[in-house]
């Protein structure tokens, strides 16, 4: 049975497409959680420069990543990590985020409506203003 390169970065944990490193610091103190965000930013410029359709795959593994383990998380700081990483994916897309806004908007615009906590909504409006 053929599996594409790409529907494999979507079925891999966390760990496999962030790295043990990031998944522990992105749900951290804010320091922690500023310095996997300049990691994932890197990761994306990284599968960028490769710019083939597995390059392209990864992007949506880590976008897809951080929706389902942290922006649908239960945790407000799980939440606050997704949401800082959705916005260095686009930092580190730079000029082709555009092919990725709906996947990169949807979550952060639903937590515009996060009733648990309010930070969570401010950092909703910081992910918004760096991904557009």
């Amino acid at each position: 049975l053929f599996r594409s390169p790409i529907a494999e970065f979507a079925m891999a944990s966390s760990e496999t497409i962030l790295g043990e490193k990031i998944v522990d610091a992105l749900s951290d103190k804010f320091e922690k959680r500023k310095q996997a965000s300049l990691e994932i930013e890197q990761k994306v410029r990284e599968a960028r420069l490769r710019g083939s359709a597995v390059a392209s795959g990864q992007v949506l593994a880590i976008i897809d990543c951080l929706r389902r383990d942290y922006i649908e998380s239960a945790n407000a700081q799980h939440r606050k990590g997704g949401l800082i990483g959705l916005a260095s994916v686009a930092i580190g897309l730079d000029s082709e985020v555009g092919q990725f806004l709906p996947q990169l908007l949807h979550p952060v615009l639903e937590l515009f409506k996060d009733q648990d906590d309010s930070r969570v909504r401010y950092y909703a409006c910081e992910a918004l203003y760096n991904i557009s």
